[in-house]
């Protein structure tokens, strides 16, 4: 009998603490540009004593739980200036959307105005300048700015790489994108980059990762043209066109790169060949060898997000490459000893390699 009063006495505390907590809940925004704020910190404060904590989600949303009675609400994040608000709580509430006002980022008594780099256990977190951030025109060449160690960017193919040659795993917003969409980023979206210096078994045995948090939108859309042509190396082009249009929790995107080669080079080769009856030397001068081809790659890419656990991600990519002219082609003459040869290496192909990711 002792044990069912028990029991019981704690079943009506559990209903009483249940009955007297609420739900505090809503979003923060940025107030120039009207876009989500992601990961900002959000505390409830009561009498000095942190009562509750949370980050806000992928929509700038968040929930925290109380009991109800008197609070201090506050809203920080890093390059915005904190915002604090009183509380009296009797019910659940939504308190609307918050839009904090950029500001600048203080340690102590001294402003930071270059690139802050949290270091975490197994991460760093970078928060690009504003003047990184002028000084981009994608999200590759924010990369290339923010001048990570052990990061190297191909100025042909803008190719991320280590510095040991091993190719660099891109992500935005942790789904694994390619450079093509990377390049599709505006710097203005972008909150932070995460670098993975060793990312280990979860990210597949990747060298290195860098993870591209941006904003989410509710509206509006981007287009982006760009183009290179070579001046030191002429026939080596690259040209790039991305578009995306946003409408409530979806995004669609479509980009399309263009890389073609139209190039000569030459070849030069010396052999000798020692035998007990003598030696025969091998001197093969090259002649200009063309090397030509025409890569295109397009994806079409229709993501779905809903808070921070809830995502979909839908990606069609198509790449086609036609090459008239392949990068071992040959035209040289071999001169040995007094004879002389012409030769000819010559091969072409196309191909398409269409796929469809679902995550």
């Amino acid at each position: 009998m002792k044990h069912t009063i028990f029991f019981a006495v704690l079943f009506c505390s559990a209903i009483t603490a249940t009955a007297n907590n609420a739900k505090i809940s809503g979003r923060i925004k940025d107030a120039n540009d009207n876009f989500s704020i992601i990961g900002a910190t959000v505390l409830l404060i009561q009498d000095t004593m942190q009562i509750a904590g949370t980050t806000t989600d992928n929509n700038g949303k968040f929930t925290l739980n109380a009991e109800k009675g008197d609070y201090i609400l506050e809203h920080s994040y890093i390059g915005y200036e904190t915002i604090r608000m009183a509380l009296t709580v009797n019910d659940n509430m939504h308190i609307g959307t918050i839009q904090m006002q950029e500001g600048a980022t203080e340690l102590g008594e001294v402003v930071v105005e270059s690139q802050a780099v949290i270091q975490k256990v197994d991460r760093q977190i970078l928060l690009p300048s504003k003047e990184q951030m002028q000084a981009s025109s994608d999200g590759v060449s924010l990369l290339q700015n923010l001048q990570i160690p052990r990061i190297v960017i191909s100025p042909i193919d803008n190719s991320v790489k280590t510095l040991s040659d091993e190719s660099v795993q891109l992500r935005i917003n942790s789904v694994e994108a390619s450079t093509a969409d990377v390049k599709a980023i505006n710097p203005k979206d972008i909150i932070r980059i995460e670098y993975h210096d060793q990312p280990g078994v979860r990210y597949n045995g990747a060298a290195a990762v860098v993870d591209y948090i941006v904003k989410h939108r509710d509206t509006g859309g981007s287009l982006m043209l760009a183009g290179t042509n070579g001046l030191t190396l002429p026939g080596i082009d690259n040209y790039y066109l991305a578009g995306k249009v946003h409408f409530g929790k979806s995004s669609l995107q479509a980009v399309a790169t263009y890389a073609p080669y139209d190039i000569y080079w030459t070849r030069t080769n010396n052999e000798t060949y020692h035998f007990s009856t003598g030696k025969i030397e091998n001197n093969e001068v090259g002649e200009p060898t063309r090397y030509k081809t025409y890569p295109v790659n397009v994806s079409l890419n229709y993501n779905w997000t809903n808070g921070d656990k809830n995502m979909l991600n839908i990606r069609l990519r198509d790449n086609m490459a036609y090459m008239p002219y392949g990068a071992s082609d040959r035209d040289s003459r071999l001169y040995q000893q007094t004879d002389s040869f012409e030769i000819h290496d010559h091969e072409n192909s196309s191909s398409q390699s269409p796929s469809l990711d679902e995550l």
